[in-house]
């Protein structure tokens, strides 16, 4: 019987300045996509998080203005794996 394994992985960038500088999304994504598929795993689904809380751009926001627009906390993603397991 085969059985559906799932496993997350978080994808955490960098805001701000340098975050704008030094982060590149497409290449964060696609290394933890070819890790993953390298060991079998196979991608379901992206899921943007932490978005839409106003506790959290306010936060993002006095972190801005505190470093100058240097850093703030920036998006994160979940991704979602999945693969078959033989039973």
């Amino acid at each position: 019987m085969k059985m559906k394994m799932n496993r997350v992985v978080r994808i955490g960038l960098a805001g701000g300045l340098i975050g704008a500088l030094v982060t590149n999304t497409r290449a964060a994504f696609e290394k933890s996509i070819s890790q993953q598929n390298a060991q079998g795993w196979n991608l379901c689904e992206v899921v943007p998080i932490g978005g839409t809380n106003l506790f959290m751009l306010i936060i993002r926001l006095l972190i801005l203005v505190l470093t100058l627009g240097l850093f703030t906390l920036g998006s994160n993603y979940l991704l979602i794996f999945e693969k078959c397991r033989e039973e």
